[in-house]
């Protein structure tokens, strides 16, 4: 009996003429449906060889420092106000600032970059682990900080 309760709201809306289609043609989700359509059938899947797909994604990241790189002031700033784990490469060795909110990430993090330290110069960087981004696009001068996943 509780069961026909719950539905009883649903037979209320539908005979108030609730339109319940969302396929309806010019309904209003039709432009929605259509995008997801056309993604759909556009869709190609990133190459695992190379990566290729998400290097416009990096490009564009990386584009407010292509002129002038990050200077050694700005790494500074940037590590002293916790938007990130601070990372450095020495010598071909891994350093990690004690502090991380998420040990198990860094734990990734220092996985991927151990797979290519031996290329690597000596280099810092702040890595965010967190879940959400650390530098709005809004902050000025914009901060070098990396996102583990984006």
């Amino acid at each position: 009996m509780e069961a026909l309760w719950l539905l009883l709201p649903i037979f209320t809306l539908h005979f108030c003429g609730v339109d319940f289609s969302a396929a309806e043609k010019g309904g209003r989700w039709e432009r929605y449906l259509s995008k997801i359509t056309e993604a759909t059938r556009t869709y190609r899947p990133c190459s695992s060889h190379n990566c290729s797909c998400h290097l416009r994604v990096l490009e564009d990241d990386l584009k407010p420092f292509r002129a002038a790189g990050v200077s050694e002031e700005l790494m500074g700033d940037t590590a002293r106000r916790s938007v990130g784990t601070h990372y450095q490469i020495i010598g071909h060795k891994l350093y990690r600032e004690q502090n991380c909110m998420f040990p198990s990430r860094c734990s990734g993090v220092e996985h991927f970059i151990l797979q290519v330290i031996d290329r690597l110069p000596d280099m810092e960087m702040v890595i965010n682990v967190r879940d959400y981004p650390q530098v709005p696009h809004w902050v000025h001068p914009v901060l070098p900080v990396l996102s583990f996943s984006k």
